[in-house]
C-alpha cells in the first residue's frame, strides 16, 4: 500500500519594494528573505481515501518554519502560526530569513507546542528539543520536514522549493517537500484460536486485556534526511495504557471486527523493542480447568523494506508514520490444558514482566503485523506572490 504524507512547498521571497519613498528601509529590507506559505485542500476522489487513516490524522493545527545560517547553524528567521481549520486555504507571510553570505537550512514542524518552538534560536535547539508521546493526540499529531540545506547563499530575488519547470528551485528540488508524522500506530483488530488437540477443541479463549512495553516516551522532532530517524536513546516504559476487552474466542468464532488503537514513538530496538503484553484464560471444561496465561511478543519483529515515494524505507520495529495491523493466533501449546487453580482470577498485569522471545513459538502466541501507511493527506502549500 502506498504510503501518502503531507506535502509542503517552500518558497522564500525576498521583501523588496521598488515603489518604497524609504531609501534607508529599502537598505534595511535587502538583506532579508520572506518565506510565504499558502495552505489548501488538493481534491481526491472517494476512491483514493485511505481507509486506515482516522479522521484528524492529517490535521495541521500550527505550522513553524525555521530557518538557520548552515555556517554559524544560528537562527536568521522563523515564524509561527496557528491554523484554525486545515480544510481552507491559509497562509503564513512575513517570515524573515538572512539573504546573507552564508547558505540556509530550513525545517518545518507542525503541531508542536508553541513553547517549545519559541524556544528555538539556533539548530542545536531544535536538535535538543525532544516531541513527547503525551502531546500526541489523533486531531493532534507532531509531523516534520527534512532538513533542506541549500548549496547557496539565498538570493535577493525569489528563492523557491518544491516548484517545477520555469522556477530556479534551491538545488534544483522540483518536487514538494513531505511532512511526515513523528508517531507511529498501533492497532489490534483479530484475534482468533488455532486449536487441534483434543483437550482444547470446543474452549473458549477469553481476552482478560493487554498493553505494551519498551514503548518510547519521545522523540526528535525532525530528520536530516528525508523520513529519517527520530528515535532518542531514552527510557522506554509501558503503554499506561491497558484494555480490558472480556472478548471471548474459539475455533469458530474469531474476533475479527476489533479496533485498539495507541500511538506510539519510533523504536528501532533492537535492545528493548516495543512489545504487547497480552493475559488470556482458557476457560474450563468438564475435564480441564480454567487456565490463566500471560504472552509477550514483540512488534513487527521481522525487517520490511517499502518502496514509497521513490525511497526504499527498510526497517524493523517501530518507525514512525507507519501503522501496524496486529492480530493475534493462540495454537495448540498456549495453554497446558490444566491448572491446579479451578477458579483463577484473571489478572491484568502479571506479576513479573515476561521475557523477551525475540523468535516466538507459532504454536504457543503467534502475532501477525501488516505494516500500512497512513491515508492521503488533503493539504498541499504552494506559494503566493
Amino acid at each position: 500500500m502506498k504510503l501518502k504524507n503531507i506535502i509542503i512547498a517552500l518558497g522564500v521571497l525576498v521583501a523588496f519594494s521598488a515603489c518604497s519613498k524609504d531609501d534607508d528601509a529599502q537598505e534595511q529590507q535587502k538583506d532579508k528573505a520572506y518565506l510565504s506559505i499558502k495552505v489548501a485542500n488538493k481534491t481526491i476522489s472517494k476512491a483514493e481515501v485511505d481507509p486506515h487513516e482516522l479522521p484528524g490524522e492529517a490535521n495541521i493545527n500550527n505550522l513553524a518554519a525555521f530557518v538557520f545560517n548552515a555556517t554559524t547553524l544560528e537562527g536568521v528567521g522563523g515564524k509561527m502560526e496557528v491554523l484554525t481549520d486545515v480544510s481552507h486555504e491559509y497562509e503564513m507571510t512575513g517570515i524573515p530569513a538572512s539573504s546573507g553570505a552564508d547558505p540556509v537550512m530550513i525545517v518545518l514542524v507542525a503541531n508542536a507546542p508553541a513553547s517549545v518552538m519559541s524556544g528555538v534560536k539556533n539548530y542545536a535547539d531544535l536538535q535538543s528539543a525532544l516531541a513527547q508521546l503525551s502531546y500526541q493526540e489523533q486531531s493532534n499529531l507532531t509531523m516534520s520536514t527534512q532538513v533542506i540545506t541549500s548549496d547557496f547563499p539565498l538570493d535577493y530575488g525569489d528563492n523557491y522549493i518544491g516548484f517545477g519547470p520555469g522556477y530556479e528551485n534551491i538545488n534544483n528540488i522540483s518536487e514538494p517537500l513531505w511532512l511526515t508524522r513523528l508517531p507511529a500506530r498501533l492497532e489490534v483488530t483479530g484475534i482468533s484460536t488455532k486449536f487441534t488437540r483434543a483437550e482444547l477443541l470446543g474452549r473458549k479463549v477469553r481476552i482478560n486485556g493487554f498493553y505494551y512495553t519498551n514503548v518510547k516516551n519521545e522523540s526528535h522532532y525532525f530528520s536530516v534526511a528525508d523520513w529519517g530517524v527520530v528515535q532518542v536513546d531514552s527510557e522506554t516504559s509501558n503503554s499506561g495504557v491497558t484494555y480490558t476487552t472480556g472478548v471471548e474466542i474459539d475455533n469458530d468464532n474469531p474476533a475479527t471486527d476489533l479496533y485498539y488503537t495507541n500511538y506510539v514513538m519510533e523504536n528501532l530496538g533492537p535492545e528493548t523493542p516495543t512489545a504487547i503484553v497480552v493475559s488470556a484464560t482458557l476457560s474450563a471444561s468438564d475435564e480441564y480447568e480454567a487456565e490463566t496465561v500471560f504472552f509477550r511478543a514483540n512488534i513487527h519483529n521481522q525487517n520490511t523494506t517499502l518502496f514509497q515515494d521513490g525511497i526504499n524505507v527498510s526497517h524493523r520495529f517501530i518507525k514512525r508514520n507507519f501503522v501496524y495491523r496486529i492480530t493475534m493466533a493462540f495454537g495448540d501449546n498456549a495453554f497446558n490444558g490444566t491448572n491446579t487453580d479451578p477458579d483463577p482470577e484473571p489478572p491484568i498485569d502479571p506479576p513479573v514482566d515476561p521475557p523477551v522471545d525475540p523468535d516466538p513459538d507459532p504454536t504457543i502466541f503467534n502475532l501477525s503485523v501488516e505494516v500500512v501507511g497512513w491515508g492521503e493527506v488533503d493539504q498541499y502549500v504552494e506559494i503566493k506572490e
